[in-house]
């Protein structure tokens, strides 16, 4: 059994072919009898979900949901505070290692001191206005569009990348299926690659 974040088929598909790289993929675990399972919105809507990990890896507490459903149980992103001010220069480092990027998008720094922060992994261009509300100094998240980076006074949009921001949540997956399974193996693969490429 596979489990993904990303499903490997994102968009409906007409016909499963061997000349598009989804298609060779379906037929090779057709062929192997592979289960294919997918976490996509399941990880996206739960605080444990992809953006805890987000929350986890800089240490935010007082999380609560950035978007939350009408039940309030479930929601998109999350908002928190930091245990105590920090710079925006510091904030960009944290960031920098929690996240192992060598470099952040980002609008103009806000002027005082960091203390609430919102996070969206993945693509987080819809929710910029929610973590303004929130009362969020920053936002950090993925895809961002140009027009987004003009921000308003005392808020900063920052930009870690799509891949950079979600791929922590495999080792919750892990984490999750071995607490409920513990005789079961579970590996996370060698190779997972962003397709995104940097020079």
């Amino acid at each position: 059994m596979i489990i993904t974040h990303h499903p490997l088929i994102f968009r409906g598909v007409k016909k499963i072919s061997p000349e598009t790289n989804t298609g060779r993929m379906l037929i090779r675990a057709i062929k192997e009898d592979i289960v294919m399972y997918s976490l996509h919105t399941n990880m996206d809507k739960v605080i444990s979900g992809v953006s805890g990990k987000m929350a986890q890896k800089l240490g935010l507490e007082d999380l609560s949901f950035l978007r939350p459903d009408p039940s309030g149980e479930t929601g998109t992103g999350l908002v928190g505070n930091l245990p105590k001010p920090i710079s925006y220069s510091e904030l960009v480092a944290k960031v920098k290692s929690a996240f192992n990027v060598q470099s952040i998008k980002s609008s103009f720094p806000p002027v005082d001191n960091v203390t609430r922060i919102a996070l969206c992994g993945g693509s987080g261009a819809s929710f910029a206005e929610d973590a303004f509300n929130s009362g969020a100094q920053v936002y950090i998240t993925g895809d961002i569009t140009y027009h987004l980076f003009f921000t308003e006074k005392g808020f900063s949009i920052m930009d870690i990348g799509h891949y950079e921001s979600e791929v922590g949540v495999l080792e919750v997956i892990k984490d999750n299926l071995l607490k409920k399974m513990p005789t079961f193996v579970v590996r996370i693969a060698a190779k997972n690659n962003n397709p995104i490429h940097y020079f």
